[in-house]
């Protein structure tokens, strides 16, 4: 056996170290599987650590809504105003404020495409109450026969013969909302809509670039005067 031994001494020195570097090896791959292991684990709980915060997070935001309403009138039967009123179905919130801002769109059709013109109007949505609760119906917005005025001047318009000289237009009310607030953990916030739907800041101060303060009308004033103008600059 002693014999057998010596003569395979070189075999078994270069045997050994090749199984500790195959053992050394496997080691490596299992503890590397392991590290991967972990932090895929860690991932996901910074993951779920994540969806927490953004819940707790929501947890402590408003969620604002409008609604536009016709307010029929008994004796006529007609819809001769429009309410805008302001809901938060989230969490309460303080130091409430909105802006309520109108524009009349002029959409003019022309050889070379459309052309969009714009005249700030007041007196549609002038008068508004806001209630003093952090949640539920958080204001009311109104504005005096102000359907019966639009209407008035949108039937004029229609058979006015301003399509015979400038081709096809249109005309229509758009409107927008900017709410500013404080949520129940002091953090100042602001949402911003268009018509009734949440828009982001950058479309809202889209809108608003064509609100010129110092050329506004007067919904009572309006008229198919102020319509022609812009359809002759265009």
């Amino acid at each position: 056996m002693k014999n057998w031994l010596y003569k395979n001494k070189i075999f078994f020195e270069t045997l050994a170290p090749v199984c500790i570097s195959v053992a050394a090896l496997f080691v490596g791959i299992a503890s590397y599987s392991l590290t991967q292991q972990q932090l895929k684990l860690a991932d996901q709980q910074l993951k779920i650590g994540d969806q927490q915060l953004k819940l707790s997070f929501l947890n402590v935001e408003p969620n604002f809504y409008l609604k536009e309403t016709y307010i029929i009138d008994p004796v006529t039967k007609r819809a001769n105003e429009t309410e805008l009123r302001i809901y938060n179905s989230g969490e309460g919130v303080s130091n409430f404020h909105k802006n309520v801002s109108t524009l009349l769109q002029i959409e003019h059709y022309r050889d070379n495409g459309v052309v969009y013109s714009y005249i700030p109007i007041t007196g549609y949505y002038g008068i508004s109450y806001n209630s003093t609760v952090p949640k539920g119906e958080l204001s009311i917005v109104q504005g005096q026969g102000n359907n019966d005025k639009f209407s008035d001047v949108y039937l004029e318009f229609q058979t006015s013969k301003l399509k015979d000289k400038y081709g096809y237009a249109f005309i229509s009310l758009k409107h927008s909302t900017k709410i500013s607030y404080t949520n129940k953990l002091g953090e100042d916030g602001e949402a911003f809509f268009i018509g009734t739907s949440p828009v982001s800041s950058v479309e809202y101060k889209k809108f608003m670039s064509h609100y010129d303060v110092q050329n506004f009308i007067d919904l009572d004033d309006l008229s198919i005067n102020d319509i022609e103008k812009k359809l002759r600059r265009d």
